[in-house]
């Protein structure tokens, strides 16, 4: 019991988090929104931001090391998700794009858990990488 207490606390952090990085890059306080993300990433998962755009292998390797539960990895999922730029061609936003469609495998494959919004975005993925493989 206490240790789901822990974790419910700390996926109701984790949404605040969220909905601060989302409301300040809504006020376009873009320095200040990458700030925090930049900490609650590290915070939260103990990862630097670079990480997220590590080669596929070595991110996978990453994330199972870490071995996050189910909750966690879903959140991380949508922390990448708000660092993912639909309009940028960049090497490391391409590995980001990669690597959430990992991690969205790993969350179906290893959690069986699916839902509707990271289905959408898995379409918004692939469409982006075939996209950007032209």
């Amino acid at each position: 019991m206490y240790r789901r207490d822990l974790l419910t606390a700390e996926i109701q952090k984790l949404a605040q988090v969220l909905a601060k990085i989302l409301r300040l890059k809504n006020e376009n306080r873009e320095d200040e929104a990458q700030e925090t993300f930049d900490q609650s990433l590290q915070a939260f998962f103990d990862l630097p931001t670079d990480a997220l755009s590590l080669p596929e292998t070595e991110f996978a390797a990453l994330l199972a090391d870490r071995r996050f539960d189910a909750g966690k990895l879903d959140y991380l999922g949508q922390m990448m998700h708000l660092q993912f730029d639909p309009s940028a061609t960049s090497a490391v936003n391409i590995n980001l794009a990669k690597n959430l469609l990992g991690l969205y495998a790993l969350l179906e494959n290893n959690h069986h858990i699916q839902s509707f919004q990271n289905l959408a975005i898995q379409q918004q993925l692939k469409k982006y990488l075939s996209n950007a493989d032209h």
